[in-house]
């Protein structure tokens, strides 16, 4: 059995330092008195702990190089991470109060967010197909329990199994594209596939099979049109902050697999294989944005935007050739922000005694709770891609990285997309603002929690959109510089 050096178990500290606080963190059931503070605290600490192992690994790497024949530790490897930190960070904090009310067995909650947060990782590090299923695989495991962590509530045990169900086909699919991959070349190395590939013959033929079963069992996981069917039922049955969760990192970790996966295995794709992949991006923008439109659940309208939004991405997964990995990076922080941000306030509104989740129960919000009016505004604004947010400024990267890539068809029909998708949004910002509160609505407590992840993410929102120099090439591209801020 091969030992690993203490060169290596530095560069494995973050991911270590998971999986060991998860299993700290689930060993507080046995415990007397189960303390939703204790282990929330436990948790929070694990991800600053890993986010500073992180910062270390990343200044570590610069001297040592890479060292670690599975995984990559580069900065689109420690900007995807930090990224993940970010979002288990916040979705930990605004859980709290749900977890307590709720009754909700706060170990395993906490614990099982740990234990995908390192599924995640693994995800934007793999250098292997094996690292790269064995990240899916602790990621999805992880998310079903959290789909049905509520017992008591069917809706959410529905949920939990239609997912269970659709993502076991989607791995069986990853799992037969592995299997040509390894059948035609011999390895699951990303690296050792393109070189086979480029061998020609059999060897090509079958790896680009490969790739298309590789792609259906991605597309299921970050839901691409036409694998998209489980996002609505899941995001409305799951607890809010569990589908907050969802929306952010999960989602976020699939691209960054799907990317490297792009990157390294297939770096000239045929032009038929392109166009398949910009005409799903089309696809998957268009119906997230038109089905949106319908909806009169504000979770199942934002699942729909998350479908919307996974077609943005896949836009900029396209274009890394030819403007690097810069604008897709910037999207994943953006999105991941602005997606928590608006379910940490559909969770304050679930505390009310009106019907949970309707559209309806944003009317006159401005005039009961003009503060949480005004940061879903942001919130809406910043997702429909409105300048002066971030929502602004990540769309403008991705869509120029995709002219710069000569995709300017798609640039375009992504704008129109965005067009649409204001419809839905300032719906919201309308009913808030131009519509008098339900009878008997008052105002209502903000849980300190909550508030504290609405501030950050509106800050986040605002800043990041009004600084775009922040988003500049080189402050993307040394992302071991911004992650030594956690320091």
């Amino acid at each position: 059995m091969q030992v690993l050096e203490p060169i290596q178990i530095q560069l494995l500290l973050p991911e270590l330092i998971l999986a060991l606080g998860g299993i700290f963190v689930l060993l507080c059931v046995f415990a007397r008195r189960e303390s939703p503070d204790l282990t929330l605290y436990l948790t929070l600490f694990t991800i600053a702990l890993s986010g500073i192992s992180l910062s270390l690994a990343s200044d570590f790497r610069l001297v040592s190089g890479d060292r670690l024949p599975l995984l990559f530790m580069d900065s689109f490897s420690t900007y995807s991470r930090a990224v993940f930190l970010l979002s288990s960070f916040l979705v930990a904090i605004f859980s709290r109060p749900y977890v307590e009310r709720e009754r909700i067995p706060s170990p395993e909650y906490f614990s099982l967010i740990l234990f995908s947060t390192c599924g995640m990782n693994l995800l934007a590090s793999a250098r292997d197909l094996l690292v790269v299923f064995m990240g899916l695989e602790l990621l999805s495991i992880s998310l079903w329990a959290l789909t049905a962590i509520h017992k008591r509530d069917p809706r959410s045990n529905e949920a939990s199994l239609k997912f269970f169900l659709l993502s076991a086909f989607a791995s069986g699919f990853f799992l037969y594209g592995m299997a040509f991959a390894f059948g035609a070349t011999g390895t699951f190395s990303l690296a050792g596939v393109r070189e086979e590939t480029f061998l020609g013959g059999f060897g090509q033929t079958a790896s680009f099979v490969s790739f298309g079963l590789i792609l259906v069992g991605l597309g299921f996981k970050v839901g691409l049109v036409p694998f998209h069917m489980w996002i609505p039922d899941v995001y409305e049955g799951a607890p809010t902050p569990v589908t907050a969760f969802l929306s952010a990192g999960p989602k976020v970790a699939g691209f960054a697999a799907l990317a490297r996966i792009l990157a390294w295995m297939f770096p000239e794709l045929p032009y038929t294989w392109e166009s398949v992949l910009a005409i799903l991006a089309l696809v998957t923008m268009t119906f997230g944005n038109l089905l949106a439109i319908a909806q009169e659940d504000i979770k199942r309208m934002l699942a729909y935007s998350s479908i919307a939004h996974a077609g943005y991405m896949l836009v900029g997964v396209i274009s890394l050739e030819g403007a690097g990995n810069a604008p897709l990076l910037f999207y994943f922080l953006v999105y991941s922000i602005m997606s928590i941000g608006a379910f940490s306030i559909v969770l304050l509104l679930e505390k009310r005694d009106i019907p949970a989740n309707a559209l309806t129960g944003f009317s006159g919000l401005s005039k009961t709770n003009p503060l949480v009016a005004f940061s879903m505004a942001v919130f809406m604004i910043a997702l429909s891609g409105i300048p002066p947010t971030a929502g602004f400024a990540g769309k403008f990267y991705v869509f120029g990285a995709a002219v710069k890539s000569g995709y300017v068809w798609l640039a375009v029909a992504g704008v129109l997309n965005s067009v649409i998708s204001v419809f839905y949004y300032l719906r919201v910002v309308v009913l808030m603002y131009m519509r008098e509160p339900a009878e008997g609505a008052a105002p209502f407590k903000v849980d300190s929690s909550i508030g504290m992840v609405v501030f950050i993410s509106l800050l986040g929102v605002l800043l990041l959109g009004l600084f775009p120099h922040l988003g500049s090439e080189a402050f993307l591209f040394r992302a071991s510089e911004i992650v030594s801020f956690l320091r």
